[in-house]
């Protein structure tokens, strides 16, 4: 039983946790073409989206992609 419940808690300890940032349950999602994307959360899906797109295009201007091609590709709310 004591083993069944170590190999538990090793198989999760490498997982990140799924708490919404700040106590807000919405999220989104954006990619550039090229680049890095950005994920934010936020009170509504709009707001998420917002800083999403925001965190995209910095994201994409630092790893040489093509920040002004950002969408919003995925937003949700738990």
């Amino acid at each position: 039983m004591l083993a069944l419940g170590f190999s538990m808690i090793a198989g999760c300890s490498g997982r990140r946790s799924q708490t919404p940032v700040e106590g807000y349950a919405c999220y989104a999602k954006a990619v550039p073409t090229l680049g890095d994307g950005g994920l934010a959360w936020g009170p509504s899906v709009k707001s998420a989206s917002v800083k999403a797109l925001d965190n995209c295009r910095r994201y994409a201007a630092e790893s040489d992609g093509t920040p002004s091609t950002c969408k919003v590709t995925l937003t949700g709310c738990r």
